[in-house]
């Protein structure tokens, strides 16, 4: 049974800096908390959010979903302006619109794409902005990179490429596609030039990304072989590759949906 009268999906993006994470903490800032936080000020009713990703604390997102439950009907357009009024400038609402009530968000989700931006050596524009990329200080070798990259692409255990992960849904998820880009503006200062590790697939455990990006970059030093990850992916084996690079180079890019969802929104209820 949905709770609340009238459904809404929402596409945000945010600046995670200050934020730890999107789940609602007791003491802490986290997306979900100012979202509701702010919507209470001129919302009355009980209201309930459901978020497509749980992204970790420092995380951004250009394209995270919500679903938004309400005992009062408000013209999606109307909500969002008065909305956005209240929220601080690090979070946008991009996109509101009535959803079918028996949508589940989260559970609906087909692919997620999150990147990865930084810079390395010499090439240290992510050095101007310290709250969005990461600048690795060696030299890399991003020709070994490209082909390690690739490793991660198929249907794997992914065990060892995570942390505290709830697994009641196990370590099994699949990698549809894997690059490295090279030279591109970044998302929140387009007048930058940095790198990006990109990363699709039909689901991600707690700080794999952060951990695939890991594994890559001692590869890119040398201090790691590529021919390693294909063992770190058997069941039995406790091979950890990588370590855990700093959030705020990770960037959830885009979540989609099957197109019948599409099909359902903005029927009003």
């Amino acid at each position: 049974m949905a709770r609340g009268k009238y459904h809404y999906l929402i596409k945000l993006q945010y600046d995670g800096h200050n934020y730890h994470g999107w789940q609602k903490q007791k003491y802490f800032p986290t997306i979900q908390g100012v979202l509701e936080e702010t919507l209470l000020r001129f919302i009355e009713t009980d209201i309930f959010t459901f978020g497509a990703s749980r992204t970790d604390s420092g995380v951004h997102a250009l394209a995270q979903y919500f679903k938004l439950s309400l005992n009062e009907k408000w013209n999606p357009e109307e909500l969002k302006q008065k909305w956005q009024e209240e929220l601080p400038k690090e979070i946008e609402l991009l996109e509101v619109c009535f959803i079918d009530p028996r949508f589940k968000v989260a559970l609906s989700v087909i692919e997620k794409e999150y990147r990865y931006y930084f810079t390395s050596g010499r090439d240290n524009n992510a050095t101007l902005i310290t709250q969005h990329a990461v600048h690795f200080q060696e030299e890399l070798n991003y020709e070994e990179m490209n082909l390690a990259i690739k490793e991660f692409i198929g249907v794997h255990s992914f065990h060892n490429f995570q942390y505290r992960s709830d697994t009641k849904s196990g370590y099994t998820r699949e990698i549809f596609h894997a690059e490295i880009l090279r030279n591109v503006s970044h998302p929140f200062h387009p007048e930058i030039y940095v790198d990006a590790f990109v990363f699709r697939g039909n689901g991600f455990l707690k700080q794999m990304v952060r951990l695939m990006v890991g594994t890559l970059i001692n590869i890119g030093i040398g201090t790691n072989d590529r021919h390693n990850i294909s063992e770190s992916f058997q069941p039995q084996s406790n091979l950890k590759l990588g370590f855990i690079v700093p959030s705020y180079g990770l960037f959830l890019e885009k979540i989609v949906y099957p197109n019948y969802v599409y099909q359902k929104i903005n029927k009003s209820p």
